[in-house]
């Protein structure tokens, strides 16, 4: 289903992802962004050397982070941690530079604005940061240059880095780096398809493969361990986690320049999403290896490269960047399954039950209710002052009320006739005969009252 992400807003299909809000800021192309744990705030960096932190729900810049000396050179790598005795609401963000920086930016409790506490100059200018993952067992972090280099660091109690090995690549270079979910090892993903296993405490190779297929961009489920890899000249394929090497799924998308683009896992790993060089952003079924959407995202020339993804308590989230689209971040958003439920469960049922309302008593109705109740008010009003209440009252005592009265009579004749009838059935030898029964209820209710016939059959039934 093609989808233009500009005619995406809040009244489209829920079922879909809607354009959320545009992000802007930058001076020059957005190379990396990267979502906080709680899904609350984003962080961009970019060519203009500048890391922006926004905040996710009202669209603003919050923070804007930048080298006065400009020796960082451009941002290459964002990601937010939690470490040692930090909460979700005392986030660190760490990144890494063109130039050879790593830094650690924590929030102050006070004013909510990020502060450095700790820069280090890991790699020699001329090479920079290209990849770094997180340990959030452990709590290390590896990172790698773009000339090959590898180390790990390790968080002190106290948030600081402290090296623990360091390393280097004589064949390939590596372009992406992630430590398994467990923590214990790292893989390290190169362009000409190699994928290298290392023990992430001795830094020895486990197991080396070649996956046959140019790599680009690279992500690994954290919740199904499931692997998603960017074939540059085909599309993409999704490696299951019980075998990456010969399980897989290939989705073949329409290729025309061999750029690398970021593809992501996306609602709990059920889908990924993937940027393209043709202006479209698809979202790709992982079970069945089908696209679901297809979200047109600009024209046929724009490159959208980078794809960050998160999901909230409520919803999806994509932001998306692109080449030559403009120095903005797009943000989409999705409704969680569970959440639609739940309103079609609750808040349509109010709903409903408003608009049965309307129907029933709407505000036109309601005044001519209103109105008829008050014109029967002053019409009995009148009539009650008027000389024809006795008039009325009168034809009521003369014609009305006999008939009542007859009424009355009937009701307890037959009261009585049931009465009698019990006690002729309770008494089959008598002398008393049904004429007696239906002479008495001929008999009105002063002639019952005077002759006693109630008690005068229950006499002769008891003889």
């Amino acid at each position: 289903m093609n989808i233009p992400v500009s005619s995406l807003t809040s009244g489209s299909n829920p079922s879909t992802y809607i354009l959320s809000t545009t992000l802007e800021g930058h001076s020059a192309q957005i190379t990396c962004m990267k979502f906080n744990a709680n899904s609350t705030l984003m962080a961009s960096g970019g060519a203009d050397g500048e890391l922006r932190i926004w905040s996710v729900r009202s669209g603003k810049c919050l923070q804007v982070i930048r080298d006065t000396d400009r020796r960082w050179g451009f941002i290459s790598a964002i990601q937010f941690l939690n470490l040692p005795g930090c909460d979700l609401s005392q986030d660190v963000v760490c990144f890494g530079t063109s130039n050879g920086f790593f830094l650690l930016y924590q929030k102050n409790r006070n004013d909510n604005f990020y502060r450095s506490f700790q820069q280090m100059k890991l790699f020699l200018s001329g090479d920079g940061v290209e990849s770094f993952a997180f340990d959030p067992i452990f709590h290390r972090v590896v990172i790698v240059s773009r000339r090959g280099k590898m180390n790990m660091h390790r968080f002190l109690e106290s948030s600081l880095m402290l090296s623990e090995w360091l390393d280097a690549f004589q064949d390939s270079l590596p372009r992406v780096v992630r430590f398994s979910l467990d923590g214990l090892s790292i893989y390290i993903f190169s362009p000409n398809g190699d994928v290298h296993i290392r023990d992430a405490a001795t830094v020895m190779e486990n197991i080396s493969v070649n996956l046959l297929v140019p790599i680009g961009g690279v992500d690994i489920c954290q919740y199904t361990s499931n692997l998603v890899v960017q074939d540059i000249r085909k599309g993409f394929e999704i490696r299951l986690s019980s075998d990456y090497y010969t399980k897989k799924r290939v989705v073949r998308m329409k290729t025309t320049r061999t750029r690398v683009k970021q593809v992501k896992f996306a609602e709990h790993g059920a889908v990924f999403v993937a940027a393209s060089d043709h202006g479209k952003l698809y979202v790709v079924d992982v079970l069945s290896g089908c696209i679901r959407d297809i979200l047109e995202y600009g024209g046929s020339d724009e490159l959208i490269q980078h794809v960050e993804v998160t999901t909230s308590s409520r919803e999806h989230l994509i932001a998306t960047s692109s080449l030559n689209g403009g120095h903005c971040i797009r943000m989409l958003k999705k409704k969680l399954q569970v959440y639609q439920e739940e309103q079609v469960r609750v808040k349509p049922l109010i709903k409903e039950e408003q608009v049965k309302t309307e129907v029933f008593i709407s505000k036109s109705s309601s005044r001519r209710y209103t109105f008829f109740f008050f014109f029967c008010v002053v019409v009995l009003c009148m009539f009650w002052i008027s000389p024809a209440k006795e008039l009325f009252l009168a034809k009521w005592n003369q014609q009305f009320c006999p008939f009542v009265a007859e009424l009355f009579i009937a009701a307890r004749a037959q009261i009585l006739a049931l009465d009698i009838l019990d006690i002729l059935q309770d008494n089959c030898d008598s002398t008393l005969q049904l004429v007696d029964v239906v002479d008495a209820l001929k008999l009105d209710k002063a002639a019952l009252r005077e002759q006693g016939i109630l008690i005068h059959l229950r006499s002769q039934t008891h003889q």
